[in-house]
């Protein structure tokens, strides 16, 4: 590059160098300076966070980088702004690295950007613009600035410096608090050979011009008309000028008169303009990616014609075309690569080709129909009502856009099919009519793109009148979609998705697309039919039926939730399944056909009213239309018909449900829950599932569960079932059917006040309030405790001793303890009466251990204890002991079942688990009625391991009366003096019959009682008291 820093050609001897000079300096300044003007307002830079370093790549303007900084639109003075963070001692930066990151070519004539400071809290932040050109370091441009306004400032300094690879960066000083940056420029170096514009003015007025030796562009001169500056020729330019080059935002015009470029070439990055009465000939023009032609005419049509030097075609002509006068007659054909946008009629609009954006502002319009490119889009821009015409009709534009409040008269009198192959965009307070006055449209209009809505758009009110998508359908927040009855189509034939902010209720929807089509996971509203030819995808989504006629659902379609509030009910079809929720809302039903109910379904009556079932619970016992789960909600009544109906998972009721009449049967195959009103209705009700719960009190008619496998059906702690009828409850043999408490240890209440037929059942925690026991003796039957009013076993499992402790588990007392000759297990006669056991069997999992010898009778409420073996010593409360015939009893420490057997007739039965091998016995807590426990911790065991023929707490368990014989002597005659002492006026003889018996007292007929204290030595003492009784 060719540095020219301090030359100054443009003096008043500028004009007398002579020709060869002239040539050689024209040469120089030619080849030797490539442009590297540039403006960034940062509007396509979008960086939400402040990090370390971030990189930015403008095409066309350059690379930046900025250190501790993010760029958004928060307080930018247009678009995005650059904001410094405000961490202290970081230094944060701006920093422009030029096209090829090396910095910046063609040197740097002046600097300049706005600037501001981020809040107004009396704070300052300093910053400092430096340059580095090719590693030399930084060099200080001007000196710090201070910045406390919130109000944007310009900062701008002439840096004159030629060469290549320049580095330019603003840099935070102080940085205690925030700065903002926006609308940067950086201005290339101008050698003294090149007139720059210094404002807006005329092309012949020197003060038009800078660096331009004091007058306007001469032969040799290069001429650069900068961003933000409007020159207007008013005369011809001097022919020989060198390039002629319009920045980015700057413009050349023409003036009001005819212009002879004489020769000159033109590159224009910014905009050439077309006056009233301006034309341009004899020139070259050359627009590059920026450049804009434009017809600013204030009367008339404009007529272009194919020669004319302005508007070049090929590689050269202008990338944007902007009509802004009153009109343009195009009497050639041209191609638009960029936009091309009228704010007036365009006449032989034929001739136009639009590879970019066809934009009609207001007062917009086309005479005839122009060719659209692949990627084209027709942008209707015009701010009020437009009716559609010669821009969307032989021929059909790639991309539709609305925008800037406008509505579009989408017939406007046509009832034409029309198509863009590309998406429909409508800005927020745009509209599209498709019913927009008459006649009715009756043919679709057919996108091939995608629906982005976030204005109106409203189908046509006539037949036909349909949308047909092939993208996606967005529908934001909003949002207005009028359906008129009408359809949107779904037929794409890659994968379309339906979303946005909003939800969407279309009238009729008809998917037909075999990649699939994703509803939204919010909410799409239908209120016509549903058609599914292919394709839909529920996407966890809720689809609700509003309409106010009968509504179908066709095809094979798979629903995640649906909602219908539709008045004359929806009709699912064959082909339906939800797999979520179906609810009914306030005059809604189902028609004819019930959807399938998915696994985990659940149909719910949300009427608000008094509702009787029908076609969405069909009266059958599997398949379509019968639900999973079913839930009542508060405020709605259910009533059923004279028919049997099943719910294949759990009921809820929170409002009210009237049970099927006599005769019919509701079967539930998941849990019953009442937090409302269940009337039976003397109907029936079957749980037909395996582990079920009942939640709440019910009063059934009758109630049924009958298992062929092991189940438990849990009833709810504290509250009572009332069975009016019957009730039955049946497991198998060896499948017993558990029956227990939610709140384990806490009882639940039954009050059966008809039939009882029950068999194989293991019960806990059950309090039967009827008068009458429920009946659960003979085999089948396990008692697992704190059951009140259940006749179970009239044999007692009382305590299991399966582990005794090796030290301390001398349970049979014989003075030595051991782990097998210690065990034991001690059985109560619940019986009523006196019973000869002799035969019996004690038997675990392994083998019998023990058989009953003869003469073996068990008193009523007394017990029997059998010993693994050893001496047993002791009273044992009175129990009838024994040690196991086969010398050892041989209970697994792990878990074992322990059976008490008369032949082939079990009597009674208890299985324990590994909570058998902890050392101690296992005991019913409390005593015969009661769950097992470990006995040091039962009540009243005061940390005893065992109490082998006791209760717990070591009292008797049997309440024996000792049979006294009595037999007597006397009196003696006489009195007794008063004082005598040991003088016998009566004697009795007992005989008592049961060894080791004990008792506390002895009653005679006279009512007198002796107590054991009174007894001495076979006799007693008498009193004589003054009521003449014995005491």
């Amino acid at each position: 590059m060719v540095s020219l820093m301090g030359t100054r050609f443009f003096s008043f001897t500028r004009r007398a160098l002579n020709g060869v000079l002239f040539a050689f300096l024209f040469l120089l300044f030619s080849s030797g300076v490539s442009w590297g003007a540039f403006s960034e307002n940062f509007d396509s830079w979008a960086d939400g966070s402040y990090g370390t370093t971030t990189d930015y790549d403008h095409t066309g303007v350059g690379q930046w980088q900025t250190y501790n900084s993010m760029c958004n639109s928060q307080n930018a003075r247009s678009g995005n702004a650059i904001r410094f963070n405000d961490d202290s001692g970081q230094n944060e930066y701006l920093r422009y690295q030029g096209l090829d990151g090396n910095g910046k070519d063609s040197g740097i004539g002046t600097i300049s950007f706005y600037y501001c400071h981020w809040d107004a809290d009396g704070s300052s932040v300093q910053f400092q613009v430096q340059y580095n050109q090719s590693g030399g370091g930084w060099t200080n441009v001007g000196s710090v600035v201070t910045v406390t306004s919130t109000t944007y400032a310009q900062f701008s300094e002439n840096v004159d410096l030629s060469g290549d690879d320049i580095l330019v960066q603003v840099i935070s000083i102080a940085d205690a608090e925030r700065l903002l940056i926006d609308d940067f420029n950086i201005t290339d170096f101008v050698a003294s050979s090149t007139c720059q514009s210094a404002g807006t003015g005329d092309w012949n007025t020197a003060g038009t011009w800078a660096t331009c030796g004091g007058t306007f562009p001469q032969a040799g001169d290069n001429v650069q008309i900068q961003t933000g500056h409007t020159v207007t020729f008013n005369g011809d330019p001097i022919t020989g000028l060198g390039t002629v080059t319009v920045d980015a935002g700057g413009t050349l015009a023409t003036g009001g008169a005819s212009r002879d470029l004489q020769g000159n070439s033109l590159t224009v990055n910014g905009t050439f303009r077309i006056d009233q009465g301006g034309w341009a000939s004899n020139g070259t023009f050359d627009y590059n990616a920026t450049g804009t032609l434009e017809f600013a005419n204030t009367s008339g049509s404009y007529g272009f014609n194919n020669a004319d030097a302005y508007w070049p075609s090929g590689a050269t002509a202008p990338q944007n075309v902007n009509v802004s006068g009153s009109g343009l007659t195009m009497n050639a054909a041209r191609t638009v690569a960029g936009i091309f946008e009228t704010s007036s009629t365009v006449t032989t609009a034929n001739n136009l080709t639009a590879n970019g954006t066809l934009r009609l502002n207001s007062g917009g319009s086309l005479d005839s129909a122009p060719t659209y490119g692949a990627a084209s889009l027709l942008h209707y821009n015009t701010g009020g009502i437009y009716g559609r015409s010669n821009e969307w009709d032989a021929n059909d534009p790639h991309h539709v856009q609305l925008s800037n409040t406008t509505t579009l008269n989408y017939p406007n009198g046509s009832t034409a099919a029309r198509t863009m192959t590309g998406n429909l965009t409508i800005d927020a307070n745009s509209a599209l009519h498709m019913n927009y006055g008459t006649p009715s449209l009756s043919n679709p209009l057919t996108v091939g793109g995608n629906v982005l809505l976030n204005g109106t758009l409203t189908l046509g009110d006539a037949a036909g009148g349909d949308l047909n998508l092939s993208g996606d359908w967005t529908f934001n927040t909003g949002a207005t979609f009028t359906h008129n009855s009408r359809s949107v189509n779904f037929v794409g034939t890659t994968a379309q998705a339906i979303g946005g902010t909003g939800d969407t209720t279309f009238g009729y929807v008809t998917f037909n697309n075999a990649n699939g089509v994703t509803a939204p996971a919010g909410i799409i509203g239908v209120q016509n039919n549903f058609t599914n030819t292919n394709g839909f995808t529920h996407n966890n989504g809720t689809v609700t039926f509003t309409g106010t006629s009968a509504q179908t659902v066709s095809g094979t379609v798979i629903f995640n939730n649906v909602s219908q509030a539709s008045a004359g009910g929806v009709n699912y079809g064959a082909s339906s399944t939800v797999n979520g929720t179906l609810t009914l809302n306030a005059g809604s039903s189902v028609t004819t056909n019930a959807p399938t109910y998915g696994a985990s379904s659940t149909l719910i009556y949300n009427t608000g009213t008094s509702f009787t079932v029908g076609a969405e619970w069909f009266a059958a016992a599997s398949g379509q239309g019968v639900p999973q789960n079913v839930q009542v909600n508060s405020g709605t009544t259910i009533l059923f018909g004279a028919a049997n109906r099943v719910a294949s998972g759990s009921l809820t009721i929170d409002g009210v449900l009237t049970a099927p009449g006599t005769g019919n049967t509701l079967s539930i195959a998941g849990d019953l829950t009442n937090t409302g009103t269940f009337t039976h209705n003397d109907g029936s009700i079957i749980l037909n599932g395996t582990d079920q719960t009942i939640t709440g009190s019910f009063t059934f008619y009758d109630l049924t569960k009958t298992v062929a496998a092991a189940a438990t059906l849990t009833f709810p702690a504290s509250a009572t079932q009332t069975i009016a009828n019957a009730l039955t409850l049946q497991g198998a043999s060896g499948q017993l059917l558990s029956l227990r408490s939610s709140t384990p240890g806490t009882q639940w209440d039954i009050n059966p006040q008809g039939t009882r037929t029950i068999g194989f059942l293991d019960v806990q925690d059950s309090k039967n309030t009827n008068a009458t026991d429920i009946d659960a003796t003979g085999s089948g039957f396990v008692d697992s405790g704190n059951n009140i009013k259940w006749k179970f076993y009239s044999w007692i499992i009382n305590e299991i001793l399966a582990d005794p402790d090796a030290t301390n588990g001398d349970a049979n007392g014989d003075g030595s303890s051991s782990t097998t000759q210690d065990e034991f297990v001690e059985i109560i006669n619940n019986t009523g009466g006196d019973v000869d056991i002799s035969g019996w069997t004690l038997s675990d999992v392994a083998q019998t251990r023990h058989t009953f010898p003869g003469g073996t009778t068990i008193t009523d409420q007394c017990a029997i204890v059998i010993f693994g073996g050893g001496t047993p010593t002791g009273v044992f409360g009175n129990a009838t002991v024994q040690t196991a015939s086969t010398n050892s009893l041989g209970f697994n420490n792990g878990g074992d079942t322990v059976t008490l057997s008369n032949g082939g007739t079990v009597q009674s039965v208890y299985t324990y688990g590994s909570e058998g091998g902890n050392n101690q016995s296992l005991t019913r807590n409390p005593d015969i009625t009661g769950s097992f426990s470990p006995h040091s911790t039962a009540t009243g065991s005061g940390g005893a391991l065992f109490s082998p023929g006791t209760l717990i707490d070591g009292s008797s368990i049997c309440s024996l009366t000792p049979n006294i014989a009595i037999s007597s002597s006397g009196p003696t005659a006489g009195n007794v003096e008063q004082g005598a002492t040991n003088h016998i006026m009566y004697q009795l003889n007992l005989a008592v019959t049961v060894a080791n018996a004990e008792f506390t007292g002895l009653t005679v007929t006279t009512g007198g009682t002796y107590a054991v204290g009174d007894i001495v030595a076979n006799s007693f003492k008498l009193y004589y008291s003054a009521d003449n009784s014995l005491d």
